[in-house]
């Protein structure tokens, strides 16, 4: 009895030892095929996510240096693991793909691209649309979901060279270039008022929903699993609210400035919306919620832009309807004006581009 009992534990234990090297093994493959396309260049571009933008004077600012750029993203393959090899790598790219030529096609006058690298969740067949499709992010900024795990440097370029650039292996000693010279990593902080470093990457983000008589403003913050994911507080202006343009650009300006010390998220994300909202269901919610961000940039200028909703899958938003640009000291009265200017033309779109939920 003793024997056969002996005899099944080994088969038992045989037949998951089997099992486990079959899983690991297709995991292995799966990895591959997830990190690795030999029908690919090295380094080749994300297309559904290439997009060009005019850049507009607002508010107290009459002239930019530049009016227009276009924003390009790239992955990398078999990306090396340290800044130097990556640096040359990228310069080596960059003196190949002719960015000048492409910045005149588009009739823009300067280009950003950010390099990214593949992973599991970050495969190397990603586009907005699978993202969409196969995960829950329902903010609309896509890529910016994968800034914290996968990218690995960002390089912004016009006619005369690179204006600036961005290695994300060591922090402490990554350096920001610009023309005239480079200026070290750790300065760059000293120089936007001694903060210390956030565990929040940049762009940091609201996310200003407007419906149901109110504004209702969350955060987009880091995930402790390589993700952006809303804040679970959230602040409510109604619509009536005396003084409602100043009273909406400094609630949104504290928000943000929340989210520098914001720890990473970690956890289930929890159903924000319920917060403010007198739907239950995040469907019904999205229904009757037009969603603007407010982007605070590392170089301290914003961006404001309203969204479309997504009419392929119900619950998500996506591109682009309007967007502002404002400098740096822009104003709480400015960035309240943008919001509801980007507002008015998401509620006109949609007059003459009716959803049919």
């Amino acid at each position: 009895m003793k024997i056969k009992k002996s005899k099944t534990k080994i088969i038992v234990l045989s037949v998951c030892s089997v099992l486990a090297i079959i899983g690991f093994l297709a995991y292995r493959v799966e990895l591959y095929h997830r990190t690795n396309d030999p029908n690919k260049e090295r380094i080749f571009e994300i297309e559904d996510y290439s997009h060009d933008r005019k850049l507009t004077p607002y508010g107290t600012e009459k002239d930019l240096q530049y009016n227009s750029e276009s924003i390009r993203a790239f992955i990398i393959q078999n990306c090396p693991d340290n800044e130097e090899k990556t640096k040359a790598l990228i310069y080596e790219f960059l003196n190949t793909y002719n960015y000048k030529n492409e910045m005149e096609n588009c009739g823009t006058d300067k280009i950003y691209i950010d390099f990214m690298k593949p992973s599991w969740r970050f495969p190397v067949y990603w586009t907005e649309e699978w993202d969409m499709k196969h995960t829950w992010h329902r903010d609309g900024s896509y890529l910016a979901n994968y800034y914290n795990s996968n990218r690995v440097a960002w390089v912004e370029c016009d006619v005369n060279g690179i204006l600036g650039e961005n290695y994300y292996f060591d922090k402490t000693t990554s350096d920001s270039y610009v023309r005239g010279g480079k200026v070290p990593f750790d300065n760059q902080w000293k120089n936007r008022g001694g903060r210390k470093m956030s565990v929040q990457s940049y762009p940091w983000t609201a996310s200003v929903f407007k419906g149901e008589g109110r504004f209702l403003i969350t955060t987009l913050v880091e995930h402790i699993g390589g993700y952006k994911t809303h804040a679970d507080e959230v602040t409510i202006v109604s619509e009536t609210e005396d003084d409602l343009v100043d009273k909406l650009g400094n609630k949104v300006l504290s928000r943000i400035k929340a989210v520098e010390n914001s720890p990473l998220y970690v956890g289930k994300p929890k159903q924000f919306w319920k917060n403010g909202s007198k739907y239950k269901g995040y469907i019904t919610f999205w229904k009757h919620n037009f969603l603007a961000y407010v982007k605070l940039f590392e170089d301290g200028s914003y961006e404001i832009y309203s969204t479309k909703k997504f009419r392929e899958k119900k619950g998500g938003y996506n591109g682009c309807i309007k967007s502002i640009n404002l400098p740096a000291n822009a104003t709480a009265e400015e960035i309240g004006n943008a919001i509801i200017d980007v507002f008015k033309a998401a509620e006109e779109y949609y007059e003459q581009n009716p959803m049919e939920y």
